[in-house]
């Protein structure tokens, strides 16, 4: 959800977290070789990343990114990115991806689309965006039209691709599940798989809630098999943090899972 925006080619970000996340896989498979029972199983364990083939992703210094499981799923069709409108300076621009189980045909295709909406933070909001004391906090207006701006992008994609109702929507939305931008999704048949005891994912002075958000176009939710919040981060000391807590000026790193952002991580299961 957010990374450096310096661009796709080797040695930037997005390459070097997917080089590591291959070669830590390697290194578990090796400790640990299961038995090959799959086309995908006979694979080497790999991570890869979409290249958007731009030097950056929006203006921003932070970007959204996808990387996936090459030895799972494939990419097909080109990337795809929106800018624009509450894209150009506001909300970050997003990202969206068709892919297919190894093994299977295009038959089960669906597509991934990584989103990062405008922020809560007041320090700069005008007019319309300034906190309106309903529960939104500033600039609910800019998420809300990110939302719809994203769902006419998503219904303009020729009949031949991968449409709307087969697309999964991530991402920090930075709104709770019963605002604006979320319900703009939702008014238009997006299912919010978390909706069911999907719980907190973040954590702002005391206050819980789930900015985080997974949801699925009608096609791709049949075929959802479970989906939630995996809880290590958002609860987790800011001092576990791995450059501590400003706050109180201790550090108290570990190299475990706990607290490696302040959001807690969403997982979907898909059986495409």
């Amino acid at each position: 959800m957010e990374i450096e925006n310096d661009g796709f080619a080797p040695g930037s970000a997005v390459a070097d977290l997917a080089g590591a996340l291959s070669s830590a896989a390697a290194q578990t498979r090796a400790d640990a070789p299961g038995t090959a029972g799959s086309e995908a199983d006979a694979l080497p364990v790999g991570f890869d990343y979409i290249d958007a083939e731009r030097t950056r992703l929006g203006s921003d210094s932070i970007a959204v990114a996808l990387i996936y499981r090459s030895d799972r799923v494939r990419p097909i069709g080109e990337p795809m990115h929106l800018a624009g409108g509450p894209f150009d300076t506001d909300s970050r621009v997003p990202l969206a991806q068709s892919f297919t189980a190894i093994g299977s045909g295009d038959d089960g295709a669906f597509r991934v689309v990584v989103n990062h909406f405008k922020s809560k933070g007041c320090s700069d909001a005008q007019g319309d965006n300034r906190d309106a004391d309903d529960g939104q906090s500033c600039y609910a207006p800019v998420r809300t039209a990110s939302a719809r701006r994203l769902i006419e992008w998503l219904q303009d994609v020729p009949e031949d691709a991968v449409g709307a109702d087969r697309t999964l929507v991530l991402g920090d939305l930075n709104a709770h599940a019963r605002e604006d931008a979320v319900r703009a999704l939702l008014d238009r048949g997006f299912v919010d798989l978390l909706a069911d005891g999907g719980g907190h994912s973040f954590v702002f002075s005391g206050r819980a809630g789930r900015l985080d958000h997974a949801l699925a176009g009608a096609g791709v939710a049949k075929r959802v098999r479970s989906a939630g919040i995996w809880h290590i981060n958002a609860d987790e000391l800011p001092e576990f943090d791995y450059d501590g807590d400003a706050r109180s000026g201790r550090r108290l790193f570990a190299a475990d899972p706990y607290r490696s952002s302040d959001h807690d991580p969403v997982y979907v299961d898909l059986s495409p």
